[in-house]
């Protein structure tokens, strides 16, 4: 994903971001990293297609500073030759939560089509292609920030066990779950389950999805069971 705070290089390597690898898409079609434009809204999305056809991405403002900028989409797509269609839910900042489609034309490395009525390309990243580099994550502790306001700090053993603590301003709320490293795709997915505390944001609830390690920084998007909102979060390193 790439986003850095402060230097803000916005790119995400969930989708080709700041050290995208040039490529062409794999054998299904439209699975992969991709980054592009919706250039009618002057916005930047980055997004995977996994290989069950889940679309995770995100998407800022030209001139973001902040994660509270970002909003996420969660789709469910399809390819018939060379048009790929999506349709899912988009997490707006601020909260707000609509359905949305997509709808594009492939072309070797890039696509091409529209979302809301309005224009978008991307181009795919072979990054994707690569084992995820559960070697860098495990036995290290992380500092995070999300969407909700909180941040905090979590620890991923050698098992993929995950656990942490995270702070907002209804006080502490305690987490853990698991993370499962995808063999031959540059992605995690992660479960995690909050502590039936009033101080958690899902209190007491599951809540599943990716996690993309690039350049030192995790990048996370997360849904509940009932899809009713979307946790972005951004995680670097602690000094153990």
């Amino acid at each position: 994903m790439g986003f850095r705070l402060g230097t803000l290089c916005v790119g995400m390597a969930l989708v080709a971001g700041c050290a995208a690898v040039p490529g062409r898409p794999g054998p299904a079609g439209a699975q992969g990293f991709w980054r592009g434009e919706i250039a009618d809204a002057r916005t930047q999305f980055a997004m995977m297609v996994a290989p069950d056809g889940q679309v995770w991405g995100f998407y800022w403002p030209d001139d973001a500073v902040s994660i509270y900028q970002f909003g996420m989409v969660h789709a469910a797509s399809t390819v018939q030759g060379a048009t790929f269609r999506a349709a899912g839910r988009d997490y707006r900042p601020g909260g707000a939560v609509a359905d949305g489609e997509a709808t594009a034309t492939l072309s070797g490395a890039t696509m091409a089509g529209q979302v809301g009525g309005m224009r978008f390309a991307a181009g795919y990243s072979a990054l994707y292609e690569q084992p995820a580099p559960f070697g860098l994550l495990a036995g290290k502790s992380w500092l995070f920030t999300d969407n909700t306001g909180s941040s905090g700090r979590f620890r991923i053993d050698a098992n993929g066990r995950v656990w942490g603590v995270s702070r907002g301003e209804a006080g502490s709320c305690r987490f853990g779950g698991m993370v499962v490293p995808q063999a031959a795709r540059y992605y995690f997915d992660l479960a995690l389950i909050f502590d039936d505390s009033a101080a958690c944001p899902l209190r007491a609830q599951a809540v599943a999805g990716v996690m993309v390690y690039d350049d030192g920084i995790l990048e996370i998007g997360m849904l509940p069971g009932d899809r009713s909102r979307g946790l972005i979060a951004l995680a670097t390193r602690d000094v153990d």
